[in-house]
């Protein structure tokens, strides 16, 4: 008997990333964050996107200006490198435990070496297809959740 092999099934085609704002080094915080006129800083991305959005971030480096290049203290939205760009954050990220369900991914994070690059202190975080260093400078790279009132990690995908 002779036994012909299924056909493969074909893998999905990835879905389109939509921006529903952007981000980009040669923007201003005072624009809109379209693509057209994109905000300057992650954290001004981080700060304006609503529940159920995705915020893109342009191809090039954000350097933080204070504590943190990025401080994300709202739930439910994605932060991610615009399609076929990749984004670079140096400095410290912060996800704050009161940013249940947001999703971190296709970006660069490089940590200054004043404490660990990435920190999470939410539920439900989920950080992929990221490059993770700190340059070997110190500390390490992510802290998921603490001990103390920082709050715990939970569900926390990497």
């Amino acid at each position: 008997m002779n036994v012909t092999a299924p056909t493969p099934v074909p893998a999905p085609a990835p879905s389109p990333v939509t921006c529903d704002l952007v981000a980009a080094t040669n923007g201003s915080d005072t624009n809109a964050g379209t693509l057209s006129a994109p905000f300057r800083t992650p954290q001004k991305l981080a700060d304006t996107l609503l529940a159920g959005q995705t915020g893109c971030l342009r191809g090039g480096t954000y350097v933080s200006t204070g504590t943190y290049v990025l401080n994300v203290a709202r739930t439910n939205f994605r932060i991610r490198s615009y399609p076929a760009e990749r984004a670079r954050l140096v400095g410290i990220t912060m996800v704050r435990n009161t940013a249940n369900g947001v999703t971190l991914s296709h970006l660069d994070f490089e940590g200054d070496a004043t404490m660990n690059t990435i920190k999470v202190h939410a539920a439900d975080v989920v950080i992929e297809d990221n490059l993770i260093t700190n340059l070997s400078r110190g500390w390490s790279c992510r802290m998921l959740g603490s001990n103390d009132s920082w709050g715990a990690a939970a569900r926390t995908i990497v």
